[in-house]
Formats: structure tokens, sequence, C-alpha cells
């Protein structure tokens, strides 16, 4: 234990740099460190992700030089973020060098220490440890574990579930449309496209302007200018036969309207239906359910995405307008003063 606990802080000290040998030991050094296996995240990236659920194996190539006899090979794990964390040990193992060889050793069934995520250094060292001594030769790789039911990005779309539609899970907007991959994924847009119509409008900016961007716009702007151009020409026409523009003008400057009973203009109406949003639309679902609902329903009555409906339900409970209550493996959504017994917070029992 003691030399173990020896080697480990040890290798704190002195593995600073990917490939280090000492020169005590004839040369001995490790050239290169690669990574397999089932944990490997799919990208065309250059970092190196790993899922933390999966198995991964590392293989190591080392140069022995002048270097013979017994030494131990092991894979350690340490977070980035925090060099005070002692490493974790993944796999140890005796070894025998022969001088001037090369070696190749695998470790197999690696594993993400405790199911780990974010950014960690995996080191493969050689040490003198059987003979008491220290790191003679290392070799750094840094990679990031990934939970495949997590969302690094906050996109709405889960890590796998990126891999799996080709978008970038830690850029939100893969196309750079201004349009979240979970967004386009509920428009039923493409996410890795910015124009999904090809009308040379991106998707964004569509749907901004209240049109669809699964359909080619092209045809409404050729439309719209014969229509303005035709109600154009009608409209000097018709001012032109009553002899000038000024017809329909009150003579004390006041447009005419509608006449009243007592003579006076009555008000314009406006024929604009009212707006409600995803959020107005979840508060009246449940306003006509007894205020409260499982969230699955719904998605159910919403007929939206899971993610979507989620995300509505954030925004929701930010604003203080709703409360998601865990029963179980279910989440129940109620509004302010409709939860259940016992699931008031104990502010509002004091109240």
């Amino acid at each position: 234990m003691e030399l173990r606990t020896l080697g480990l802080l040890s290798l704190l000290l002195l593995a600073t740099t990917s490939g280090v040998a000492m020169a005590t030991h004839g040369g001995l050094h490790i050239t290169t460190t690669t990574y397999g296996g089932d944990a490997i995240v799919p990208t065309n990236s250059d970092s190196l992700y790993l899922w933390n659920t999966e198995r991964f194996n590392a293989n190591a190539t080392i140069e022995t030089g002048n270097a013979s006899g017994n030494y131990r090979t092991c894979v350690l794990a340490q977070p980035v973020e925090n060099e005070s964390v002692e490493p974790k040990e993944l796999d140890c193992r005796p070894v025998t060098f022969e001088s001037n060889e090369t070696t190749n050793l695998t470790f197999t069934e690696l594993r993400a220490p405790n199911n780990a995520t974010g950014e960690y250094d995996l080191t493969v060292v050689v040490d003198d440890a059987l003979r008491g001594g220290g790191p003679v030769a290392t070799n750094i790789t840094t990679v990031t574990f990934l939970r495949p039911e997590g969302d690094l990005d906050n996109d709405g779309l889960l890590n796998r579930e990126e891999i799996q539609r080709g978008t970038r899970f830690d850029v939100a907007d893969t196309d750079n449309d201004t349009l979240s991959d979970g967004d386009e994924v509920d428009l039923g847009t493409n996410p890795v496209t910015a124009d999904t119509d090809g009308d040379g409008l991106r998707d964004g900016l569509e749907a901004s302007v209240g049109l669809n961007p699964r359909q080619s716009a092209v045809p409404f702007y050729v439309a719209g200018l014969v229509l303005l151009g035709v109600l154009s020409f009608l409209a000097y026409r018709r001012l032109s036969s009553r002899g000038g523009f000024g017809d329909g003008i009150a003579s004390n400057g006041a447009t005419a309207g509608t006449p009243t009973a007592n003579g006076g203009a009555g008000p314009s109406t406006s024929s604009d239906a009212d707006f409600i949003t995803d959020e107005d639309r979840i508060l009246q679902i449940l306003s006509e359910n007894g205020g409260r609902l499982m969230q699955s329903r719904l998605v159910e009555l919403t007929d939206w995405s899971k993610s979507k409906v989620s995300r509505r339900l954030s925004t929701l409970e930010e604003e203080g307008r709703i409360r998601k209550i865990t029963l179980g493996r279910e989440n129940m959504v109620a509004l302010p003063g409709h939860e259940p017994d016992g699931a008031q917070s104990p502010f509002e029992e004091e109240q």
C-alpha cells in the first residue's frame, strides 16, 4: 500500500508532459497511446470523447531502449480541473522488458471512474514500484467522459440522440441558423442544414417572420409582388376616376369613418385573433383539468415532443407560474395552490 501511494504521489510531481522517459532507465519511453472500444463517441472533433457507461481499452507502444527487467504498467485517471485529487487506478499489471525492443501493451475493460463526467487525464505509466522506485515513463491523453442521457449543450436533445442525428452535442446550433437543434427537431427542419427548403433564407429567419422554413418562400414573394402591383394599379385608377386623391377626407381634416346614430364616426375594429403562446396553452390545459396533470399527460394533450414540453415547463417553473412535483419516476405539473396534499413547500405551509 505504501509503495502504491509513493508511486502515485511521484506521478503527480513528475508526469507533467506526455511521453516522459527517465534517463536512469536506458531511454525506456512510451511512444504512443491509443484508445478504442464501445465507449468511443464518434465525432469529427480532434478531441476524444468517451461514454461514461461503456467500456474502453488502451493500447500503449513502448520502446525499451537499454532498459530490461521487471516493471509495472498502470492506467490512471485524474480530473483535469482538480489536480489535487489522487489519480484513480483503472488497471495495473507487472511486465518484463528486454532491451532494445518495441512492446505493445493493451489494457481492456476500462471504465470511467465512478461514472465520472467531464475532462480527465488518462495516464499510462511505467514505474519501478516493484523495486521500490517511482515512475519511469508516462504518456498522458486528455479525454472527456459524457453521459449518454445528458445534454452537454442544453439544446433539448440528449447526447446520444445528437450522435444518431448527426448534430453536434457540444454546440446548441449545429448549422448556425439561429435555431437550436432541439427547436429544429420540433419544427421538423433539418438541424444540420441552415436552409432546409433551399429558398435562400435561413430557417431561423423564416421562423421569426412567420414563414414555414420547410416550404420555399420564393412563390410567396413573387405572388406578393404581383398582388401589390395589381392593388396599386386599381387604387390609382379609382382615385384618378374620382378626380384626385383628396376624396374621402372630411373638410375639417378628419378621416371619415362608419357613421353612428348621432352622425359621428364609429370606432375601428380589429379582426386579428388573440395570439396564445405555448406557455399560455399549457396553463389553459392545466386550468381545464383541475389545476394539475402528470407531465406525460401534458405531452399527449399538446401533441408536442417530450423535449418541447420539458423546455416550456422549465420556463414556466422559473417564472413561478407552475410547480413540478416528482412522484416516483414521473413528474406532476400543478398550478400554484393546486398541489396535492403534502406537496406544498414548508414556506407555504407556514402561511
